[in-house]
């Protein structure tokens, strides 16, 4: 369901239950809140951390890294997921790779996309389930999702910049591990939404090989300038 029509149920719902229990049952801070309520679902998370000014964002709160060399790769917050089509309901975490994984859990016959979502994002999250969906559908693709969450929660977006280049450079190097393993590189696009779309650009510069393509859908502007590292 879609925010808009989800408010619009909301809206309904909240004035029959006044319609049926008299609007004295009401107070005005009540109505006021559930009025920022309904803006604040219409926004969406990225558009909440900006208009909010922080007043939820505490830095100790957040998942931070370095942004160096120093930190973990594979990094224990960022997974990447396999689905093919025929297996939608089913996921393979990738960990540790061994030789031959390409060939127990992959269709080498098909394309390869490569979901990264955004700020306040997950696998299991729109818009990165309506475009996983979409391409398995399709039955032409295997699709590989990123999910970084915990590293782009809400309201942590200051830290979730932070996190871009060490996650790209992580990703980076999963990348050129499927290439080893026999991953056609290209075959392989990149699709990222809002931040997910800069990983794919930032993870491109670590590579020493080109994919097919990267798509940014929506890609976020706050926060990220051009010409820096993060961009």
């Amino acid at each position: 369901m879609s925010r808009k029509n989800l408010k619009n149920l909301l809206i309904i719902f909240f004035w029959m239950s006044i319609d049926f229990w008299g609007e004295n049952n009401f107070s005005v801070s009540a109505l006021t809140e559930f009025e920022r309520s309904l803006t604040r679902l219409a926004r969406g998370p990225l558009q909440d951390a900006i208009e909010s000014g922080g007043a939820d964002y505490n830095k100790e709160n957040c998942t931070w890294r370095r942004g160096d060399d120093k930190d973990a790769c594979p990094d224990p917050d960022v997974h990447v997921y396999l689905y093919t089509p025929g297996n939608e309901s089913k996921r393979k975490l990738m960990e540790k790779f061994k030789g031959d994984w390409l060939q127990m859990n992959y269709q080498p016959t098909l394309e390869n996309i490569i979901l990264i979502h955004g700020y306040a994002g997950g696998d299991d999250i729109l818009p990165m389930s309506i475009l996983r969906d979409a391409y398995l559908r399709n039955g032409s693709y295997n699709v590989f999702v990123v999910d970084w969450g915990a590293l782009s929660a809400a309201p942590c977006y200051p830290a979730a910049i932070s996190n871009l280049q060490p996650v790209a450079r992580c990703l980076a190097q999963t990348l050129t591990t499927l290439r080893h393993l026999g991953l056609p590189i290209l075959r392989t696009t990149c699709v990222g939404h809002s931040l997910g779309a800069h990983l794919c650009g930032m993870m491109a510069n670590f590579l020493l090989f080109r994919m097919h393509k990267i798509i940014g859908l929506d890609p976020a502007r706050p926060l990220v300038h051009p010409r820096l590292v993060n961009r």
